[in-house]
């Protein structure tokens, strides 16, 4: 209780702190006094715009659902953020601060407040820099940040299209999504196109690396996890663009003493018909992604992909948008890590431990309203149908998002 007291007043006092600077230096820029130039400012930043620097945007955002499954204990994966029973469910609140700190970084940081077991969960989910300035067309990123393979795993829950994850991204890459404290390096290349080539190293333990080392400890920097990506962005018209990507990871895994490498492929398309003169556009995108443990023994592995479709409306109808996503994932392989102790039938209860070993899709229609950019009500019905089931589950969910402060623009 102490600890939950303590990270409460630590939240409040970081947020009031900020909220005490912002209004001073809003008087100083209204009623500005002359000051000399300090040899304490970075190169390059005048006194002039030192209030910029240290005045960094900040945002607030809500998200609840009210759902209703059929059964009374419905089949999930670990879904961080995915509501979890019948009734209301608090899926995230997350505080945003992101500012320039001198001409060479910007820092991002998002702090997530997460009920569990009748407590409030703080989480830092993000938290690191980007470089602004480095030659070549190069830029380095470092703290705690989402490992970058293929496109839904680096979005954060108010930038779903969807009420929960996809079943694929949740299996691979649990409920939370991978991140963990790293570095990471892209390079814009000079092809006649946008095309960036992405290198990252991060640590390949704890909750966030469920397909790595997980709950154990990294031996050496060698366990470390490796990322290659590929983005492609192409616009093909004005009203007609595309973006194709291609990721690769790697890291050990918790068998034989972190030699078993577990490797995930991927493959992502968005494909974007935007109306320049309205917010209506027609949007598709899927993932393809494939695990395999590798084994002394075998090369077991599972693999899974998702498919959306999405319609924001025009003319009167344009704070409307409608969206249609099918999922699929293969049967989870038995002899992998992880898996083996809930393949044994518990004849106390008649259930496995875990649940999420067979095959399974799911339809999930969907659709929004917008009051305004900063609001939005969803309303999601999901048809899952696990393999292993004789019957589908069915589940309605209603979401209400509001976001507080400031807004910055999502990702394409």
């Amino acid at each position: 209780m102490f600890d939950k007291n303590l990270n409460q007043v630590f939240v409040f006092s970081l947020i009031l702190c900020i909220t005490v600077c912002k209004k001073s230096l809003a008087q100083n820029d209204l009623n500005p006094t002359p000051v000399l130039a300090s040899p304490s400012l970075p190169a390059g930043v005048s006194s002039g715009n030192s209030a910029k620097i240290m005045n960094p945007d900040i945002s607030l955002i809500g998200l609840f659902s009210f759902s209703q499954y059929d059964t009374g204990e419905p089949l999930l994966f670990s879904g961080g953020h995915d509501p979890k029973q019948s009734g209301f469910n608090t899926q995230q609140i997350e505080l945003t601060l992101g500012s320039v700190i001198d001409p060479y970084l910007r820092g991002d940081a998002n702090l997530v407040l997460v009920p569990e077991n009748g407590e409030t969960k703080i989480e830092i989910e993000e938290a690191y820099v980007t470089s602004l300035d480095l030659p070549w067309n190069l830029q380095i990123k470092a703290g705690q940040f989402f490992t970058s393979f293929g496109r839904h795993n680096t979005f954060h829950p108010h930038s779903w299209n969807y009420v929960n994850k996809p079943l694929i991204i949740s299996r691979v890459f649990g409920g939370d999504g991978l991140r963990n404290p790293g570095v990471q390096l892209s390079w814009l290349s000079p092809l006649p196109w946008y095309s960036e080539f992405i290198l990252s190293s991060q640590n390949s333990n704890g909750e966030t690396a469920v397909s790595f080392l997980s709950e154990s400890k990294m031996k050496t920097t060698g366990d470390s996890l490796t990322l290659l990506k590929w983005n492609n962005y192409f616009s093909l018209t004005d009203i007609l663009s595309i973006n194709i990507a291609g990721s690769y990871v790697q890291g050990p895994n918790e068998t034989n003493y972190h030699r078993d490498i577990t490797r995930i492929k991927g493959a992502d398309i968005y494909i974007k018909y935007r109306n320049p003169n309205s917010v209506s556009f027609i949007s598709l995108q899927s993932e393809i992604i494939r695990r395999d443990y590798g084994l002394e023994s075998a090369t077991p592995n599972d693999w899974g992909w998702y498919s959306e479709l999405n319609y924001r409306l025009g003319e009167e109808l344009q704070r409307w948008m409608i969206g249609l996503r099918y999922d699929w994932v293969s049967a989870k392989m038995q002899d992998a890590p992880n898996t083996s102790p809930g393949t044994e039938l518990d004849t106390a209860t008649g259930k496995y431990p875990d649940r999420d070993i067979s095959g399974r899709s799911r339809v999930s229609p969907v659709v929004t309203f917008y009051p305004s950019e900063f609001s939005k009500l969803r309303l999601q019905y999901d048809y899952d149908k696990p393999e292993s089931w004789q019957n589908a589950q069915h589940a309605v969910h209603l979401q209400l998002e509001f976001l507080m402060g400031a807004h910055g623009a999502h990702k394409f």
